[in-house]
């Protein structure tokens, strides 16, 4: 009935025989947006564009700023403000609706660790 399999750590080699794409990529990840810049560059709206974009220069204002808990704290809350306003664009927007669902979803993590951030700065 089956036979006994110890716990222990296994090696298995294994070998690539196809490969869904042309071979081009040189990181598992390209392609993907990173930051809101990346998204800045994939969304056609211009006024999107440059929502995005500003929206990232104060998150990397705040990774900066650390550990100033002060500074932290007013900046994560105007970039709370701002991702609410870009999340409302987006949800209005003519997107492609693959990709506004994944903006939205990336804006709705982003408010998520900003609330975290306020509430870590303000300890």
């Amino acid at each position: 009935m089956g036979r006994d399999v110890p716990v222990e750590p296994r090696q298995f080699h294994l070998e690539l025989v196809g490969n869904v794409t042309d071979g081009e990529d040189e990181d598992l990840f390209s392609g993907i947006p990173y930051n809101f810049y990346d998204w800045a560059e994939i969304v056609p709206n211009q006024g999107l564009h440059n929502q995005l974009t500003k929206l990232q220069q104060k998150l990397d204002t705040i990774v900066d700023s650390y550990p100033n808990r002060e500074v932290i704290f007013s900046d994560a809350h105007q970039a709370l403000k701002d991702v609410k306003k870009v999340t409302k664009k987006v949800g209005k927007s003519e997107l492609d609706p693959d990709l506004k669902h994944d903006l939205l979803h990336k804006l709705e993590i982003k408010e998520e660790q900003l609330n975290e951030v306020s509430l870590v700065a303000l300890d």
